[in-house]
């Protein structure tokens, strides 16, 4: 737990950087029940000499450079940045990136709580991609899906999460037509595949790392790092991870007792259940409920207008 605790500390501690003119945050708790969990979205004007070098990535970030130029250096790989190019900073991974030699570089970017989003860029096969260049036809789609999920994430009302993890779906949708015909959609390792599937079909067991690793056919060690590797994040946390999201499913579509759902994800003890509820999502399991119907939203939109207009 300690580990999924400082890692959220981390995600906590990303604010704005030099050259940032526009950065909102959707939340500084991640929502598990979202596939894709938007961390925030802006808009940056870098002048001569702004970048950041040799900086882990603590989780994905997506930018399009809109004007000017750029250069990154991915796994010591040298790419130019031009206007219409995508480039990807894949969580866990280390990049060098800068204003190119004109001293200017527009770019729009959001940034993807770590945890899922890895799944799915691998299905698009977006996962090894560290740049691509948006062809005409599609860059104003990919311009208005960014500009959309910027201006949900400052307006912030009702149900804006969920829209801006529909729009960023849409979005890496277009990105990935963009790959050459013939580009792999990356295949997960059969051993974590394994894992997962095991994971999945014995939910309600409180299973272990060590578990996962036996149902893989494989070390501890050797499942820890294809997990961290592919998906962005350790067994354990994947884990925890995953037993939260299907606990804040059966919140949201069932009127099932909090207890019983944490005996359906794995957790005997309902008071550890809840703990480990709002370590993971900010909220009581009770609350994350109330917080879904007619009331609960009414109420959590205009707490929200109140926060912003202060």
């Amino acid at each position: 737990m300690k580990r999924v605790q400082d890692e959220l500390r981390s995600v906590e501690s990303r604010m704005p950087g030099p050259g940032d003119i526009h950065f909102f945050l959707a939340s500084l708790s991640p929502d598990l029940g979202l596939p894709l969990d938007v961390y925030a979205a802006g808009w940056s004007e870098w002048g001569a000499g702004v970048g950041n070098k040799a900086k882990r990535q603590d989780m994905t970030s997506i930018e399009l450079v809109a004007k000017g130029a750029g250069e990154m250096v991915a796994a010591g790989r040298m790419h130019r940045l031009a206007p219409g190019d995508v480039f990807f900073l894949h969580s866990g991974r280390t990049y060098d990136y800068c204003t190119g030699p004109g001293g200017v570089l527009h770019k729009r970017f959001l940034m993807l709580f770590p945890g899922t989003s890895n799944d799915i860029l691998q299905q698009l096969g977006l996962s090894e991609v560290d740049t691509l260049h948006v062809g005409p036809a599609n860059l104003p789609r990919v311009e208005r899906l960014f500009r959309r999920i910027l201006s949900l994430l400052r307006g912030k009302a009702a149900g804006y999460r969920e829209r801006a993890s529909a729009a960023c779906y849409e979005l890496l949708l277009a990105l990935s037509n963009e790959l050459p015909p013939h580009w792999p959609r990356t295949q997960l390792p059969r051993a974590l595949g394994q894992a997962i599937r095991h994971a999945e079909e014995h939910i309600a067991d409180a299973m272990t790392a060590r578990d996962l690793a036996r149902a893989a056919h494989c070390s501890t060690r050797h499942l820890n790092r294809l997990f961290t590797r592919h998906v962005g994040i350790s067994t354990r946390e994947w884990l925890i991870r995953s037993r939260m999201q299907h606990a804040c499913h059966l919140l949201a579509t069932t009127l099932t007792p909090v207890h019983v759902i944490g005996e359906a994800v794995g957790y005997a003890d309902p008071y550890h259940f809840s703990a480990t509820f709002r370590r993971m999502t900010g909220k009581a399991p009770r609350d994350y409920r109330r917080a879904l119907t007619p009331r609960g939203r009414a109420k959590a939109a205009s707490s929200s207008s109140t926060t912003d207009a202060q």
